[in-house]
């Protein structure tokens, strides 16, 4: 259905010592049209390209439509500058032309600050020869920032046709992250690096007519940190929302 959505591919990379390696990630697409393009990509974190390159090829996956990012930190951002080998592009004399135009990126405005400071050639203006017909001077990673509320909601026209509601978290005292709802009102529910459900995001997520699928981040199973969740919090999370799974 028009609209609708698949989840394509959910990748961790490797790493040693404490998850340092991980990368999250959540790629979204049309269920009429899974590939080449994927409708939105949740997050982007450093360990990104190897993620794209164990997984994206068994989907045949090559082209982002829309970057969502949860929050500032390594594990969500810190792989943006290999997006440009998922966008597609052609050589012209001179310069490149993308013709799909740049992937949108939503984001809060604090995440939208942690980008700046660690990229800032991806956040300045693009180089253009010829701005009217969208050629660059040389491949980089082609992104058009966003900038959302925490509680915004995505038109799905930005997104190849998946509305994406945007849903705040708190990843540790007043930190905060954004989880997403994605399709339909309940049809995908994803949290992100979180600690605690502030009261007007739980209050929408019981308002909902029914929580298809629930995916929350947790780490240990009866003790979390300052900005996770142990296991046994999110079961309590669970038990109030009733997910069907």
């Amino acid at each position: 259905m028009p609209g609708s959505f698949r989840r394509g591919a959910r990748g961790r990379g490797g790493g040693r010592g404490r998850g340092r390696g991980k990368s999250k990630g959540m790629c979204l697409a049309n269920a009429t049209d899974l590939a080449p393009r994927i409708a939105a990509l949740i997050d982007c974190g450093k360990t990104f390209r190897e993620v794209v390159l164990n997984l994206f090829p068994r989907f045949g996956l090559q082209e982002i439509g829309a970057l969502l990012l949860t929050h500032g930190h390594a594990d969500a951002i810190l792989g943006m500058d290999d997006l440009r080998d998922l966008q597609l592009y052609e050589h012209v004399d001179p310069g490149v032309r993308f013709p799909s135009g740049p992937i949108n990126v939503f984001l809060h405005e604090a995440t939208m600050a942690a980008v700046k400071l660690r990229f800032d050639y991806l956040t300045n203006k693009p180089v253009y020869l010829d701005e009217a017909k969208g050629v660059l001077e040389r491949p980089v990673s082609y992104l058009k920032f966003n900038v959302i509320e925490p509680d915004a909601v995505i038109d799905g026209k930005e997104t190849d046709g998946v509305p994406v509601k945007a849903l705040p978290v708190l990843h540790g005292g007043e930190y905060v992250c954004l989880g997403f709802g994605v399709g339909k009102p309940g049809e995908f529910v994803y949290l992100s690096d979180v600690k605690d459900i502030p009261e007007e995001t739980m209050s929408y997520l019981k308002g909902l007519p029914k929580i298809k699928t629930l995916v929350v981040d947790c780490i240990k199973m009866t003790t979390g940190n300052f900005a996770h969740a142990a296991f046994e919090e999110v079961r309590g999370w669970v038990d109030e929302l009733k997910p069907e799974k």
